[in-house]
């Protein structure tokens, strides 16, 4: 069974209150695992931490974000399996 957790600020978190949504299986009804049911302090962390990154995203010239766009995309081509 697998968790999908929340990405806030680098980091894999279960969800601030501790509720989680089943991911079933359609076809078997085979509980796959569980997915953060997240709520406004969850988004209020994200919020935090992407507020705290500004500074430093807005400073960096428009080719360094495009690399780093590309990185990100490359990781995604990457685990796209498991994304998917």
């Amino acid at each position: 069974m697998k968790d999908v957790l929340n990405t806030i600020d680098g980091e894999q978190r279960p969800p601030v209150n501790g509720r989680w949504l089943d991911n079933i299986e359609p076809a078997t009804a085979a509980l796959l695992g569980r997915i953060a049911s997240s709520d406004s302090d969850d988004v209020d962390l994200a919020w935090q931490a992407a507020n705290a990154a500004h500074p430093s995203w807005s400073g960096c010239t428009g080719a360094e974000r495009g690399r780093w766009m590309h990185r990100l995309a490359d990781a995604v081509e990457a685990n796209g399996e498991e994304l998917a």
